[in-house]
């Protein structure tokens, strides 16, 4: 799965299913 950030603009690419918010803590937008 590709998560497209426009806050700022980038791309990653995430392995596997995962629950928004556990995303987002880990990208560090929590």
């Amino acid at each position: 799965m590709r998560v497209v950030l426009r806050h700022p603009k980038r791309e990653v690419e995430v392995a596997g299913r995962r629950r928004v918010k556990e995303l987002l803590k880990e990208l560090g937008l929590l």
